[in-house]
């Protein structure tokens, strides 16, 4: 954790002054974002499950974290598939298709979020790298 501070010199009555600010210190956060598909290809009407980790790898707990998925057009949400953690949550989704969540990532830790979407229309697949 980088600590800085300002420092002022001066002369007042013909004496040399340094005046020094409060010392800042700046927290580093290593966050990585991982999203993985349960499968490379899908067909029309099929489902398709998403699993996203949260890595944080900082000593610092993140709160109000706000998870955004955009899904095109072409996939729609399965009601009740939202699972953080093994827990069965209830995401919004805003009028441009996004699913929202809002969250807490502790320090040091991974939170797994789960969920299921359906192909409604053919899309061409690309095959996973």
């Amino acid at each position: 954790m980088p600590a800085n501070q300002s420092f002022l010199d001066l002369e007042l009555c013909q004496e040399a002054v340094t005046a020094s600010s409060n010392t800042v210190e700046t927290q580093i956060l290593d966050i990585s974002l991982i999203k993985e598909a349960s499968c490379g290809y899908v067909i029309a009407g099929g489902k398709l499950c998403y699993t996203v980790k949260i890595v944080n790898n900082s000593d610092m707990e993140l709160t109000d974290v706000v998870f955004r998925d955009p899904l095109p057009d072409n996939l729609t949400y399965v009601e009740d598939s939202f699972v953080v953690d093994g827990e069965e949550e209830t995401p919004t989704m805003d009028g441009d298709n996004v699913l929202i969540y809002t969250l807490t990532v502790p320090p040091n830790s991974t939170v797994v979020i789960e969920f299921c979407v359906i192909v409604d229309k053919e899309v061409v697949a690309q095959p996973p790298v």
